[in-house]
């Protein structure tokens, strides 16, 4: 398997890891799973956009409002 290839199974796996917080209301945990998965996989809208949802939910306003 590829460097690359790798990454992006990395960055699937915090982005289904993230989703799962997210549903369990842990939205600081999701956060940093979703942050973990951008750093792999920068630019995922799919990941921007949880990320942005995860944001509002923690009522972190001036960092959402970019993120989405």
């Amino acid at each position: 398997m590829t460097d690359a290839a790798n990454a992006v199974d990395q960055a699937r796996a915090h982005f289904a890891a993230g989703n799962a917080h997210f549903e369990a209301r842990r939205f600081d945990a999701a956060l940093t799973e979703f942050d973990a998965a951008l750093a792999l996989a920068p630019g995922w809208l799919s990941l921007l956009a949880n990320r942005g949802a995860a944001l509002c939910r923690l009522a972190r306003w001036s960092e959402a409002v970019p993120a989405l």
